[in-house]
């Protein structure tokens, strides 16, 4: 595996475990709140639909300064994010990714509208999205 994910929680040590948390996968990235969680997790989603998007043709989209930004909102590499992106058709790896009215699709959408999206302003409208669906409103 290549990343493993997780949060912490306030005092929980993991004096004894560094076995398992050390051998999880290639990466073990810990978390100290639910927030930074997931801000990994639609950073992440960020990340690929930029890179997708970029790779699709869609327009002059430059993934590196979302690549960047998350990269230091997250405190990671850079590279270790872009290990994500997955190979094959862009296309259809946007077809597969995209749920109707999901983050994937406000995402791309966002990036359709405007190839020049400042990544915080991207990633605020995933995090809208995401909220919505959570609290079940509409987006």
């Amino acid at each position: 595996m290549k990343f493993a994910a997780f949060v912490k929680g306030t005092g929980f040590s993991d004096k004894g475990y560094e076995w398992l948390f050390g051998n999880l996968a290639e990466t073990t990235l810990n978390f100290e709140d639910e927030q930074a969680f997931d801000t990994f997790v639609l950073g992440t989603v960020q990340i690929i639909v930029v890179f997708l998007c970029a790779n699709n043709g869609i327009g002059r989209i430059d993934p590196e300064p979302h690549l960047r930004y998350i990269a230091e909102r997250l405190k990671i590499e850079p590279k270790l994010l872009q290990s994500l992106i997955p190979t094959g058709d862009p296309r259809e790896l946007l077809k597969k990714m995209a749920t109707k009215g999901g983050i994937t699709e406000a995402a791309v959408h966002a990036l359709q509208t405007n190839l020049n999206i400042a990544p915080a302003e991207l990633l605020e409208i995933i995090e809208k999205r995401n909220r919505n669906l959570m609290e079940g409103t509409p987006s």
